[in-house]
């Protein structure tokens, strides 16, 4: 079976400049590809999303989401923990469609948001980048970030960045 991963990831601060991180979300997406090797669609999504709730509280949220053959959501398995272990997605409604590398494939995407950001309840400033913004913006991305990827398949089923 041909296949293609790509993983891509966002830090955004409330403004331009600021010291702050609103939220990080790093996705891992496997795309079944076509004859030519041209990704097709997304067969599975892998998320780690960490953002400011507010009040000092630095949030989680893991998720999986699996799609049928004509690329729709058919299963999502979601929970409010970074670094999630299976028992972490026992309230979810889908749990069963978990696998050990879905497991895995989430651990690796939070090691990835620990790489970008640093979370620390006791700082003054809780939730900060660890890579460079340039100056005037108030994000930085991967080079093939792109919303539509993320954001377009899930988005009649599934709100993404929720409360972040």
């Amino acid at each position: 079976m041909n296949q293609k991963f790509n993983t891509e990831w966002i830090v955004r601060l409330p403004e331009a400049g600021s010291a702050n991180v609103d939220a990080v979300v790093v996705y891992r997406t496997e795309s079944a590809l076509n004859a030519g090797g041209e990704p097709s669609g997304i067969k599975r999504l892998w998320v780690a999303a960490r953002g400011d709730e507010g009040g000092g509280i630095v949030g989680a949220f893991s998720a999986v989401a699996s799609f049928d053959k004509n690329f729709n959501i058919e299963n999502i398995a979601a929970c409010q923990q970074p670094f999630p272990e299976g028992d972490d997605f026992e309230s979810s409604e889908n749990c069963e469609m978990l696998t050990e590398s879905d497991l895995q494939a989430l651990g690796e995407l939070w090691a990835k948001v620990d790489e970008l950001t640093a979370s620390d309840p006791d700082a003054d400033d809780p939730f900060v980048a660890k890579v460079s913004v340039p100056d005037g913006e108030d994000f930085v991305a991967s080079e093939g970030w792109d919303p539509d990827d993320l954001l377009e398949p899930v988005s009649e089923e599934w709100q993404l960045i929720l409360k972040f």
